[in-house]
């Protein structure tokens, strides 16, 4: 669970591939509406974990299962697209040729996303906007 910019509450439903967002209230937590990311990843799922972009307009969703970094804008939860968290890629689809589950990340003021991978240690992924 990660509180956005917004104050809102966004949870990773990681075996559902969704993010649900909450609105707390007096005594507990609001339901509002969710997000579908990475239809039909099966066994993990694809919501490990949520960043948000210093000017709070992006989200970022770490995707361990596709090793993927999904971009969503925030407010109307619209996925734009993704970029791959592997080093290496190999074939059409972007994944990379050695294995390793992209698990959590957290966002640097400047933009850049740490990711943290299991079997893999940590990376660096520059940010350079988004387009």
């Amino acid at each position: 669970m990660v509180c956005g910019p917004d104050g809102l509450l966004y949870v990773c439903d990681r075996i559902k591939n969704r993010i649900q967002v909450f609105e707390r209230v007096s005594g507990g937590a609001k339901y509002l509406r969710e997000v579908t990311v990475g239809i039909g990843t099966m066994m993990f799922g694809s919501c490990f974990d949520i960043a948000f972009a210093p000017d709070g307009k992006h989200m970022y969703v770490a995707d361990g299962s596709n090793i993927r970094v999904w971009i969503l804008e925030r407010e109307s939860l619209t996925v734009l697209g993704w970029v791959s968290a592997a080093n290496e890629t190999e074939g059409d689809d972007n994944l990379g040729r050695v294995y390793g589950i992209l698990h959590r990340f957290i966002m640097e003021p400047g933009g850049d996303l740490l990711l943290c991978c299991t079997g893999r240690g940590l990376r660096r992924m520059r940010y350079l906007g988004v387009s």
